[in-house]
């Protein structure tokens, strides 16, 4: 179990700048982590958790724990609230809507939510390329949910003014346009549900 505050910024690409990008990153640093994970984003029908600002995850990985994330949205960045799941816990979660018991069931308890009312709402598929550089982390993702496959290239780093800072400088480099507006995954997930 664990806490941390994430700030990340990110821009959505189109294929052919995935393709250039990540052809960069994957000559220049052979040190890169390449992986593919599914997320399974779990809310009520009337989506009391994300009105309220929190993302409800489990992450599959391959040769990897299941992991439950709770993100929980702040003025700079992220609380996330992880939580590593055994294969019955996650069995459980993906047929059943049974939450484990630990700090993240602690929490939407505490916060009032009605547990049984959630629901498995979708799912993500995501290849991802990571690259560590000093302090920031530079992700490059290849996206798929529901009939759509999208990219983006996004920073991890230890303050959102160095997110920003890192990303700005990558959009100058690669000649792309930022937007201070750009939605996490969950959230272009959630708007072709037909939520805001």
């Amino acid at each position: 179990m664990s806490q941390e505050i994430e700030y990340e910024k990110r821009v959505l690409i189109n294929e052919d700048q995935y393709q250039k990008i990540l052809h960069f990153f994957l000559e220049k640093y052979p040190d890169h982590r390449s992986f593919e994970q599914k997320n399974y984003y779990f809310d009520t029908f009337s989506f009391d958790l994300k009105t309220r600002g929190i993302v409800f995850r489990l992450r599959k990985m391959e040769k990897e724990h299941p992991e439950l994330t709770l993100k929980i949205k702040e003025s700079n960045g992220d609380l996330e609230i992880n939580q590593i799941l055994t294969s019955e816990e996650e069995k459980n979660l993906l047929s059943k809507n049974e939450i484990p018991e630990g700090e993240i069931k602690n929490f939407l308890s505490h916060e009032d939510f009605l547990l049984p009312s959630l629901d498995l709402l979708g799912s993500l598929k995501t290849n991802r390329m990571e690259v560590r550089i000093n302090d920031y982390l530079i992700v490059v993702d290849k996206n798929e949910y529901i009939d759509v496959c999208d990219y983006n290239l996004e920073i991890e780093a230890n303050s959102i003014m160095r997110a920003e800072s890192i990303i700005l400088e990558l959009c100058h480099s690669f000649g792309l346009e930022y937007k201070n507006d750009y939605s996490s995954k969950s959230n272009r997930l959630f708007k072709l549900l037909g939520i805001k």
